[in-house]
C-alpha cells in the first residue's frame, strides 16, 4: 500500500507540474486581480488613471548626475585711461555691473575723429578756379593796367601728419588766365590778347580744428560725418609768364620771371573713411613784383593777385 500511495502522490505532482508548464507557456502579458488578496482600491482610478484591481508600473528613470554651480569671478578693475591730450579719463570700474543696472551712453567733451594713417603721409589733389586782381604795370615809359578774365587752377601736395591738429605739405601749382583788356592812363580800356600762366612751388602749414558742432549726431555713430576745418598759410617761389600779352597802342609782352610767392586761406575736410576725404579750400595767392620785358625792351614790374577755390579729395597712406 504504502508503494501505491507514493506513486499516487508522484502522479498528481507530475501532473500538476505539467499544468503550469502549459499554463506558462502562453503567450501575452497577464493582468493578476488584486481584489482576491487585499481587496477593491479605491485610489486606483483617481490618482493613478488606473482601474480598480490593476497594478500600474511606474518607469524606472535613472538618477541624474547633480549640477555644480560655479561662482563667477569679478573682473579685475580697469585702469583710467586718458584717450587724448585735454581730456578727463574714464573712471576705473570697481565692481562688475548689477543686474538691474541700466545702460547709457557716456560722450566725452571732445568729440574724436577719424584716426591719422599710420604712417603719417597723405596726398592731396584740386582742382578749382582763379578770380585775378588787376595787375599794376609801371616802369621807365610803361605804366597801365591788365585785367585778366577768370582762369583754371590745379594743385597737387604730399604732406605729413605731424599730429591730428598739425600738417605741413609741399605744394606744386598751375594757375592760367587770359588777358581780357589794358588801360593806359588817361585812356579807355583796350582789348587785350595773351595770357598768363603761373606755376608755384610752396611749402604750407596747415592748422585743423576740431569742431563738435558741425558733427551730425547719428545715435552711437556720431563721430562719422563730422567736418573738420583748417587755416592754411604757405610760402615759396612762383614762376610768372606773360605770354603774347598785347594790345592796341601797348608794346607786346613776351617775358617770365621768378617771385616769391604767398598764401594763406582756409578749408573744410569732409571724412569719406579711414583714408578718403573730399576736401573744399579757399586761398589767397600773391607774389612779389615780377620783372617782365615788352617788345620794346623796356623792362616793368607787374603784380599778381588770385582768389583761388579749389575743391578735391584727399588720400592717407
Amino acid at each position: 500500500m504504502g508503494g501505491t500511495k507514493r506513486k499516487k502522490l508522484g502522479a498528481m505532482i507530475a501532473g500538476t507540474l505539467i499544468a503550469l508548464a502549459a499554463v506558462g507557456a502562453e503567450a501575452g502579458p497577464r493582468t493578476y486581480d488584486l481584489d482576491m488578496f487585499f481587496g477593491a482600491d479605491p485610489f486606483a482610478a483617481q490618482f493613478w488613471g488606473q482601474t480598480p484591481g490593476e497594478l500600474p508600473v511606474t518607469p524606472v528613470v535613472p538618477p541624474q548626475a547633480p549640477i555644480q554651480v560655479l561662482p563667477v569671478a569679478e573682473p579685475p578693475p580697469v585702469a583710467a585711461v586718458e584717450l587724448e591730450a585735454g581730456l578727463r579719463p574714464i573712471p576705473p570700474l570697481s565692481s562688475a555691473p548689477a543686474l538691474d543696472a541700466i545702460p547709457v551712453e557716456i560722450y566725452t567733451e571732445k568729440l574724436t575723429r577719424f584716426l591719422p594713417s599710420m604712417t603719417g603721409r597723405y596726398m592731396v589733389g584740386n582742382f578749382g578756379v582763379g578770380l585775378y586782381a588787376d595787375a599794376t604795370n609801371s616802369g621807365a615809359s610803361v605804366n597801365h593796367k591788365t585785367a585778366y578774365d577768370s582762369g583754371l587752377a590745379m594743385q597737387i601736395a604730399l604732406g605729413y601728419e605731424w599730429s591730428p591738429e598739425w600738417k605741413l605739405e609741399a605744394e606744386f601749382a598751375v594757375r592760367n588766365s587770359t588777358a581780357s583788356s589794358i588801360t593806359p592812363p588817361g585812356t579807355a580800356a583796350v582789348t587785350a590778347t595773351g595770357n598768363l600762366l603761373t606755376t608755384s612751388f610752396m611749402a604750407n602749414g596747415i592748422r585743423e580744428f576740431n569742431a563738435g558742432w558741425l558733427a551730425p549726431r547719428r545715435g552711437r555713430d556720431i563721430h562719422r560725418g563730422q567736418f573738420t576745418p583748417y587755416f592754411v598759410l604757405g610760402g615759396g617761389l612762383a614762376r610768372v609768364q606773360a605770354r603774347n600779352i598785347n594790345a592796341a597802342g601797348v608794346s607786346n609782352t613776351n617775358s617770365s620771371d621768378w617771385a616769391l610767392a604767398y598764401q594763406l586761406g582756409s578749408g573744410v575736410d569732409y571724412p569719406l573713411s579711414g583714408q578718403w576725404s573730399v576736401d573744399a579750400s579757399y586761398k589767397f595767392f600773391a607774389t612779389t613784383k615780377p620783372e617782365l620785358t615788352n617788345s620794346a625792351g623796356v623792362s616793368y614790374e607787374s603784380s599778381l593777385a588770385v582768389h583761388n577755390f579749389f575743391i578735391g579729395t584727399r588720400y592717407r597712406f
